[in-house]
């Protein structure tokens, strides 16, 4: 990690420690960033929506499809997940 991703790395650690403790959810947390800006971010909601989808990064993936208002996304910096215990490549 370097220090421009650190961020953004410390805010999916926070998404899953909110999903965790919000919801008793799997602590996963994602964020989608393009040039710099957050254009979606989620934490795990499989269990509260009853979703077998709703993934940290699937969640983040719709939240940046309606921030952007596209269906198609730009391609993000690739930012591994992340949970409290660590990081997935």
């Amino acid at each position: 990690m370097n220090a421009v991703d650190e961020p953004f790395m410390r805010r999916a650690i926070a998404l899953a420690k909110a999903g965790e403790v919000a919801e008793g959810a799997a602590p996963i947390g994602a964020v989608l960033v393009v040039d710099g800006l957050v254009i979606g971010e989620g934490h795990n909601r499989v269990g509260q929506l009853c979703d077998p989808t709703a993934h940290a990064e699937v969640m983040a993936m719709r939240a940046a499809g309606q921030q952007t208002r596209q269906a198609r996304l730009p391609a993000p910096r690739s930012i591994p997940r992340c949970s409290p215990a660590g990081c997935a490549p």
